[in-house]
């Protein structure tokens, strides 16, 4: 019975040792590459965000500036709207 139940504990423990070196052998070899390509994902979203936030920025503000002079009709020669200086200049 002692031979059996060490056996048995050695079979799990082979077991146990293979799957652990199935996994040493797999998980090098993507994990790197998992981390590589999640780092160059988060590079490429953040110089995105970086060129392209001040565009939206300088937008929301003409777009603030224009709501601004509608509704509150404010005479053009105290503050013009983005679209009368656009025209003014073209």
């Amino acid at each position: 019975m002692t031979d059996a139940l060490a056996s048995s504990v050695l079979t799990n423990e082979l077991q146990r040792g293979e799957a652990m070196n199935r996994v040493a052998q797999v998980a090098p070899v993507a994990t790197p590459f998992l981390i590589a390509a999640r780092a160059q994902n988060k590079g490429s979203t953040l110089r995105f965000i970086q060129r392209i936030l001040p565009f939206v920025v300088f937008g929301l503000a003409l777009l603030a500036w224009e709501l601004v002079v509608r509704i509150n009709n404010i005479p053009h020669y105290i503050l013009p709207a983005p679209t009368l200086v656009a025209k003014t200049l073209w």
